[in-house]
């Protein structure tokens, strides 16, 4: 999709969020993850594949990311952040990603 496609929402202030942490934002009825990874926001649906867990419990302020991957808590499946790709195995197993900007110290997802 597009830059120009995207609706861009406002999600918080970007000190909202402790380095190399997230946090879950609804939009609409979009739930989502929203993560800090040292200076770059990421977005991905706050849902494992597996078994519906929520992703953003396994980065929180005392689970803080090592890198910028998500594990689920349930089962340690692991997502990239990038683009929501599982790491490590299950071929096609993913979640969804949405690009993230910053604007005037605001973060901005693209939904």
């Amino acid at each position: 999709m597009e830059d120009q496609d995207l609706e861009w929402k406002e999600v918080g202030e970007v000190n909202e969020w402790k380095p190399n942490s997230g946090r879950l934002i609804t939009i609409g009825a979009r739930r989502l993850g929203v993560y800090r990874f040292e200076d770059r926001f990421y977005a991905v649906k706050d849902y494992c594949p597996h078994a519906g867990v929520s992703l953003v419990a396994g980065a929180t302020a005392e689970n803080s990311l090592r890198e910028p991957v998500v594990t689920c808590m349930a089962h340690g499946w692991r997502f990239n952040l990038e683009d929501g790709c599982m790491v490590g195995g299950h071929g096609d197993c993913r979640v969804a990603a949405y690009p993230c900007r910053i604007v005037d110290d605001k973060v901005e997802v693209g939904v």
